[in-house]
């Protein structure tokens, strides 16, 4: 009878850390499919910024710049396109953020949470950046703006709020990195 007992208390502990295991490992793979998800969307975001990178550079050209204001009907349309497309960049990072936000609550390692959490803090910076690059290209359409020296100031400051952006999201950016790096056997291999 003692036998029989030990028999079916082993069994149970066995049961539970085998669905203990395989609850883990469903959890991971959810976290991880998220996490792929998360990456095809910067992968999209920074697919529309390399778009409206040349646009942007033409955008600010000097004979653009010095033509102002009397140019700004002419320039409407590319603004309004470069505008879209850098909103459609934010918006995929934002959905990578997301995705990397909702990863890091699935029952996985610490460490790899942490990796996430400092990705999607990263990518937050990065979707903030696009929108302060098309805030900038907005300011051709300001109203407000009368001579091209207000423009400059105005491009000048968002052009410095994306560049402050960028530099946050490189930083954040090096920290995951760097948690990636010092535990690379808990992160699955590409």
């Amino acid at each position: 009878m003692a036998n029989t007992v030990m028999r079916i208390l082993l069994g149970v502990v066995i049961l539970i850390v085998s669905v203990a295991a395989g609850y883990r490992w469903w959890e991971e793979r959810q976290a991880n499919a998220l996490v792929d998800d998360g990456n095809a969307a910067i992968e999209a975001g920074n697919d529309f910024a390399a778009k409206a990178g040349k646009a942007f550079e033409e955008l600010f050209s000097e004979s653009n710049l010095e033509g102002f204001p009397g140019n700004r009907d002419a320039l409407r349309d590319r603004v309004n396109e470069l505008a879209g497309e850098l909103a459609k960049s934010a918006e995929q990072f934002r959905l990578a953020v997301t995705k990397f936000e909702e990863a890091e609550s699935h029952n996985t390692d610490e460490k790899i949470k942490e990796y996430w959490g400092l990705k999607a803090s990263a990518v937050t910076k990065l979707a903030e950046s696009k929108e302060a690059y098309r805030n900038a290209v907005l300011t051709y359409l300001d109203a407000g703006l009368t001579d091209r020296e207000a423009l400059i100031a105005k491009i000048n400051a968002a052009m410095d709020a994306a560049s402050k952006l960028g530099k946050e999201y490189d930083d954040m950016n090096e920290q995951a990195d760097k948690v990636q790096k010092e535990n690379a056997s808990k992160f699955k291999s590409s």
